[in-house]
C-alpha cells in the first residue's frame, strides 16, 4: 500500500517516518462500489477504517424501515472506531460513492495505541472532535424547528460534498 493514506488522515500527524512505514504495512486496502455495505449493524468490530477515496455513509436503520444518516465521511476520515468499546457494530457503513478504504485490524490498532504515543494522541483527538460535533448537533436539535434543522443540514452537505 502506498503511503498516501498517511498524508490524507490526521491519524498520522507527527509520527516519525520510521514508525509510519511500519504502521502503513498493517493496513489493507479494500474497494467498494457505490451502495456496497462495508459493515452492518450487529457485525463484529474487527477493524478500524480510513476513507482513502470517495464517500462513506454511516447510517442507523430502524426496525420500521427508516434510515437515519449519522455521518457522510470524506477521504481522510476514520470510522469503525467504536470497536474498542462495543463488540458489535452499532450502525451500518455504506459506500455512498465508489470508495477506497484502508482497514487496520483490531489487534494492530490496540498494539499501535499502546506503543506509538503520537498515534494514540491523534486517535483521541479525532474521537474527541467527533464527540464534540455530536454533542453540538444534539444540543441544537432540541432548540430548533425541524425545517431549520433541515435547512442547516442541506447547507452543510452542500459545503462538504458539493
Amino acid at each position: 500500500m502506498a503511503l498516501s493514506v498517511v498524508t490524507i488522515s490526521d491519524l498520522f500527524r507527527g509520527i516519525p517516518p520510521e514508525d509510519l512505514e511500519r504502521i502503513v504495512r498493517l493496513f489493507t486496502e479494500r474497494k467498494y462500489p457505490k451502495g456496497a455495505t462495508i459493515f452492518q449493524r450487529g457485525d463484529r468490530g474487527e477493524a478500524l477504517y480510513i476513507v482513502k477515496d470517495g464517500l462513506v455513509k454511516l447510517a442507523s436503520h430502524s426496525g420500521r424501515g427508516t434510515v437515519t444518516i449519522l455521518h457522510l465521511l470524506p477521504a481522510g476520515s476514520i470510522f469503525g472506531e467504536i470497536l474498542l468499546a462495543e463488540e458489535r457494530r452499532a450502525f451500518t457503513a455504506l459506500a455512498e460513492t465508489d470508495a477506497l478504504v484502508s482497514a487496520l485490524p483490531k489487534p494492530s490498532l490496540v498494539h499501535l495505541l499502546s506503543t506509538v504515543p503520537a498515534f494514540s494522541m491523534n486517535f483521541i483527538r479525532l474521537l474527541s472532535r467527533r464527540l464534540a460535533k455530536v454533542d453540538i448537533e444534539l444540543a441544537g436539535f432540541g432548540h430548533t424547528w425541524s425545517y431549520h434543522r433541515l435547512e442547516k443540514m442541506l447547507l452543510k452537505l452542500g459545503r462538504s460534498t458539493g
